[in-house]
């Protein structure tokens, strides 16, 4: 994909990074783009990359509320979906910081979807005190959403008690 130079192209690529179609392609060619940033275009890119942060969030929480539900308190199965929320989240992040956004527009989304992050981390940590075995928080403090995949650690293979169930709160 080509870099976006025009706000017709900025808007292709933040439709296509939305809908999650390319995200390998999408984002290197959005870190690459170049937007001249005036009155008018600046209030609706804003916007616009907004919602597809906001929309992405949302698809993020379901997904792993679903691979939770899914891994039905198997070690194994929620590491996986803690390092593939973790992987949504990097990604979000990245797109946050895009060279051509100004200073203050990167820190504002930065630091959003750092809350978001924050707050789904929490809100597991909340849901697994429920866990009388302290298993489920066991695993949410050595596999923690906000850690870096270059220090993870390998998952265990030890299963956690069946029937427990993660729940991600939402403002």
């Amino acid at each position: 994909m080509n870099p976006p130079t025009t706000y017709a192209e900025w808007i292709r690529l933040l439709d296509a990074l939305k809908a999650g179609t390319d995200d390998d392609a999408v984002l290197p060619a959005l870190m690459a783009g170049r937007l001249h940033w005036q009155s008018g275009v600046a209030e609706r890119f804003t916007r616009v990359l907004g919602e597809v942060l906001d929309a992405r969030l949302q698809r993020l929480g379901d997904k792993l509320q679903r691979d939770l539900d899914r891994a039905r308190g198997n070690e194994a199965g929620v590491v996986r979906a803690l390092a593939d929320a973790r992987k949504g989240f990097g990604l979000l992040l990245r797109v946050s910081e895009l060279p051509a956004l100004p200073a203050e527009v990167r820190a504002a989304l930065g630091d959003a979807v750092r809350r978001a992050l924050e707050q789904t981390q929490s809100s597991l940590e909340g849901s697994a005190r429920a866990d009388r075995s302290g298993r489920l928080s066991s695993i949410l403090r050595r596999y923690p959403l906000t850690v870096q995949p270059d220090q993870e650690t390998p998952p265990p293979s030890t299963p956690v008690p069946p029937g427990r169930r993660l729940l991600i709160g939402r403002e």
